[in-house]
């Protein structure tokens, strides 16, 4: 898409328009400036004409087939449909409805439904080209429903072959929003639209399913504060390594510290002394907002302080090592109790287990010593731009989810000129098992191939990104999807160690932000399989959003932004690209680098 002009504006209330604005742009026009879609205003009236015009279509199209609109899912079909999804997304209408859905007595035992990317497929090209006319028309075919974002997967069940399976074009609409009525019409002229194109197996569903994004003098922390670490980890790891400069470590807002997010990269400014952390705008930031430019601001004005970790990765980790030592001890005690041991038995147990209590309590004074928020300020928002369309590439729509965090070299133990982006993967053996195993379940001839730091449970990043025309065409043949595909990986605040495989087809979301929906086009990740025979679990959750996506190579490829689901879970996961989101901080004036 080169211009906002090729995607309708919607001019009814909060949560039904779409905004674009072409570039070129300043951020600060964002904020009071709105473009439509022609130079002709489009009215509600005609807004609501056109959606009636759309149904009678679709109504039209029934009858040139000879097929009638079928009856509406019953209760069991709605909530069991997509039985295996993670979420368990509803189901509201779908056009494939001449292949009835069998209702298993005792639902668990039903085959579970499994999601697969799409491979060699002609809808990718096609639905891939933003300025095509098959997105514009779907878009057009969308106005008035409360959607919130098109994937184009494939789905079967937990023992087909996956690049045997359908083809699905799913709408998800946000919960309670669509009827069946209105959700059958409209899918149904989206099938008509993908047969226009010659698309002629793939079927269209929609489902009740959400985007969720997992969440002056800058002040400084006290001076006698702990220092971030580079490691290498030397008490319980999972503990010490939220004080680590490691990325994917939990992060913050001081003023909000329960909403937290992940640490992406470190970026240098060139010729500056400015080292910044990147991640999302929403996780530090209120989503909705104006540009924010700390040089801006004056000198009595309030900044935003960065924490790490958040609070609520700090409670979880003192609640897993004080259950540890209360574990240690009982079974000291237990021991103790014994009837059955002799003392010398006794003796050597209860030194056993004694010997473990020191790390543990070790762990524990290191995180009591960051209960105060303020002693772990480690940086503070530099510049987030607003929010509003850029694009890609492309031309597509691109919401603008990012934020620069300048750090603070008095929370450093390391010289921030220094800090390498490096990532927690666990013992190197196991990852390179998990990484093997997960390439094996695709059929990828891949390995592990990053640099991987021994004795420290991280890999090293290269100063390179995926290229995003390498995203939607890779040179690895996954066999499975008889398709090209790249294996990610990520280590997030929430999941830690993910792995999945990104689909070819890009996923195109809707955004409600300051009273518009704003359509942006994303990067879609599935979680991996252990077995051939096995569901996918999910690949990120909340509080993963800032997480950095990389490949075999220890290529930097995307941010994660956010998941579709119903209700906590994800089951996609989206992602906007490095190599767009370094070009759009270019476009704001600061000309960084990967450390």
């Amino acid at each position: 898409m080169n211009r906002s002009s090729q995607y309708p504006f919607d001019t009814r209330p909060s949560g039904f328009r779409h905004h674009f604005l072409p570039p070129p742009y300043t951020s600060r026009r964002f904020a009071t400036r709105h473009y439509r879609s022609s130079s002709c205003p489009v009215t509600e009236a005609e807004i609501y004409q056109d959606s009636i015009q759309q149904t009678r279509l679709s109504n039209q199209v029934l009858s040139a087939g000879n097929m009638s609109a079928p009856s509406a899912p019953g209760p069991d079909e709605t909530n069991h449909y997509y039985y295996g999804l993670p979420s368990r997304p509803r189901l509201v209408a779908r056009t494939n409805f001449a292949d009835e859905w069998k209702n298993i007595k005792g639902v668990e035992y039903a085959p579970k439904k499994v999601l697969g990317t799409v491979g060699r497929h002609p809808i990718a090209g096609l639905w891939n080209d933003s300025t095509g006319l098959l997105r514009r028309s779907i878009i057009e075919a969308l106005i008035g429903l409360d959607w919130s974002a098109i994937d184009i997967l494939r789905v079967g069940s937990e023992t087909d072959e996956l690049k045997t399976c359908p083809v699905v074009f799913f709408i998800s609409v946000r919960p309670h929003s669509t009827s069946f009525a209105t959700g059958y019409a409209i899918a149904s002229r989206c099938l008509e639209i993908l047969r226009s194109h010659s698309i002629d197996d793939v079927h269209v569903e929609m489902k009740e399913s959400d985007v969720q994004r997992s969440a002056s003098i800058p002040q400084q922390a006290p001076i006698d504060s702990p220092k971030l670490s580079s490691g290498p980890l030397t008490v319980y790891s999972n503990a010490e390594a939220l004080w680590s400069d490691f990325l994917g470590v939990s992060i913050a807002n001081l003023k909000e510290p329960y909403r937290s997010g992940t640490k992406c990269v470190y970026l240098r400014q060139k010729n500056t002394e400015n080292v910044f952390a990147l991640t999302c705008r929403h996780v530090v930031l209120s989503l909705e907002g104006a540009e924010y430019n700390f040089e801006d601001n004056d000198r009595d004005s309030p900044s935003e302080p960065i924490i790490q970790p958040g609070d609520r990765a700090l409670n979880h980790q003192k609640t897993l090592v004080s259950g540890q030592i209360e574990n240690i001890e009982s079974m000291v005690k237990s021991v103790n109790n014994s009837l059955k041991l002799s003392p010398n038995e006794k003796q050597h147990q209860t030194d056993v287990l004694r010997s473990k209590l020191p790390r543990w309590k070790e762990a524990k004074r290191h995180l009591e010593a960051l209960t105060e928020p303020a002693a772990r300020i480690i940086g503070h928002v530099f510049y987030s731009p607003h929010h509003a369309g850029s694009t890609a590439n492309s031309g597509a729509p691109r919401l603008r989810d990012w934020a620069l965090i300048q750090l603070h070299q008095n929370k450093h133990s390391t010289p921030l000129a220094h800090l390498q982006n490096r990532m927690r993967v666990g013992r190197t053996d196991e990852f390179h098992d998990k990484l093997s195993n997960a390439a094996a379940v695709e059929k990828m001839p891949s390995y592990p191939q990053l640099p991987l730091d021994p004795g420290r449970e991280t890999a090293s990043l290269l100063q390179q990104t995926i290229p995003e025309e390498e995203m939607f065409s890779p040179r690895e043949e996954a066999a499975s999807l008889d398709d090209p595909a790249i294996l990610v990986f990520l280590y997030g605040a929430s999941s830690e160690l993910s792995i999945g495989l990104a689909n070819k087809v890009k996923s195109v979301l809707r955004e409600p932000a300051d009273n518009f929906s704003y359509l942006t086009e994303e990067w879609c990740i599935i979680g991996q399989r252990f077995r051939n025979d096995a569901y996918r679990v999910p690949f990120s959750a909340k509080g993963d959003s800032g997480s950095c996506l990389v490949d075999n190579l220890g290529r930097v490829g995307g941010v994660l932004t956010g998941g579709g689901g119903l209700h906590d879970g994800f089951d996609v996961s989206y992602a906007a690209p490095m190599v767009w989101i370094l070009k759009d901080i270019a476009s704001c004036k600061f000309d960084v680098e990967l450390l």
